[in-house]
């Protein structure tokens, strides 16, 4: 009996921590040069820098605008993250990312009425939430509740510029000061 009871913790240990791992294969708590290799691999580029967040560009990515990494200031790891996909997706495509999620993370553990979003809670402090924002795109974000202060992204894309501006082989400083505010 204790054989399986422990067979079965370390499923459910297995499970919780796979569950932690989501889009383009970022984890919780990966250092920064890990998820900015692992975003160059998937052909984005460190873009901006504003605080502890760094915004990452794709030049052809057919579905996705922008991804911001959210970094702990302590430990320069990964805090969270958010993905956006470009307005102009198609229901189709938009129906590939909940896919997606769904094959990732498995049914949702709630759904927000008030803010139309889709939550799955990975623990206490740690979730995903998929929704729609006001220009009518489709994003995912990846939080920690116990940095709220680093998750500032309505923000970010209300003095969106149309195009980043592409600077080639700069590369992004991942000891930034944090933003007066």
């Amino acid at each position: 009996m204790k054989k399986y009871v422990f067979l079965l913790a370390l499923v459910a240990i297995s499970i919780s921590l796979s569950a932690q791992q989501g889009l383009f294969d970022i984890s919780y708590d990966d250092p920064v040069n890990k998820a900015d290799s692992l975003l160059m691999q998937y052909s984005f580029k460190a873009a901006m820098i504003d605080g502890y967040m760094v915004k990452y560009y794709a030049k052809n990515d057919p579905m996705v605008e922008a991804v911001i990494l959210f970094i702990k200031p302590e430990t320069k790891t990964v805090a969270g993250w958010f993905v956006k996909h470009w307005a102009t997706n198609t229901e189709d495509e938009d129906g590939i990312v909940v896919e997606r999620m769904y094959q990732m993370h498995r049914e949702p553990t709630m759904y927000d009425k008030d803010t139309d979003q889709m939550i799955w809670a990975f623990n206490l402090d740690r979730s995903a939430h998929l929704l729609f924002v006001a220009d009518g795109s489709l994003c995912v974000l990846y939080s920690d509740s116990r940095y709220k202060e680093l998750f500032q992204v309505n923000q970010i894309y209300e003095a969106e510029p149309e195009k980043p501006a592409e600077k080639e082989g700069v590369q992004p400083d991942f000891n930034p000061k944090p933003t007066a505010e």
